[in-house]
């Protein structure tokens, strides 16, 4: 299931993360002590650099960005 949802302001993240029990809201882009299997990144093309800069990933972990306003090719 869903384990953590991070956001610029926790405000956001805790309200995403209260529609999933056990989901635990942060800022952090740190999520090596988590246990996650995939991260998924739903950030603009734009910011996309800058988050991968600052992200620290759990061991194993995939990452999948989804945006939708870059085509596949």
């Amino acid at each position: 299931g869903l384990e953590q949802v991070v956001s610029r302001s926790f405000e956001s993240a805790l309200e995403t993360a209260n529609l999933v029990q056990g989901a635990v809201a942060t800022t952090s882009l740190d999520l090596t002590s988590c246990h996650a299997e995939l991260v998924l990144l739903a950030v603009p093309d734009s910011a996309l650099e800058l988050v991968i800069a600052q992200l620290q990933l759990p061991k194993n972990a995939c990452v999948a960005h989804t945006s939708g306003s870059l085509p596949l090719e």
